[in-house]
């Protein structure tokens, strides 16, 4: 799993697999400068909170204070803040797979922000 952004509102995700590290790091690559999606970044953060469960899985960000940080854990916090927001907190509920996470977590930016 690879995130590419931009730090400033465009992020990607990418899933390569290979023999070698460096050619699955590569084709991952690849594939997320193909998923480019643009995240908006507010003074660093989020404009509003955004809450959304599907099936098991519950996901809760939330914009923040200056001087917070980011307030996540394992893979949400590199999607973060490769896509700029230096300032929110989320938290995850009912599910630990990386894959999984961040693949939600995309699916909840296109939704909340597209349709």
């Amino acid at each position: 799993m690879v995130v590419v952004g931009d730090g400033n509102g465009v992020v990607g995700q990418g899933l390569g697999k290979a023999k070698e590290v460096q050619e699955a790091i590569l084709k991952g690559i690849d594939d997320a400068k193909k998923n480019l999606i643009r995240v908006p970044v507010m003074h660093g953060t989020i404009p509003h909170e955004q809450w959304s469960k599907e099936g098991a899985a519950k996901v809760l960000i939330k914009p923040a204070a200056h001087g917070t940080g980011v307030i996540a854990g394992g893979s949400m916090r590199a999607v973060l803040e490769a896509c700029g927001e230096t300032k929110c907190t989320s938290a995850l509920c009912c599910f630990y797979n990386t894959v999984y996470c961040n693949h939600f977590f995309f699916q909840l930016q296109v939704s909340a922000f597209y349709f």
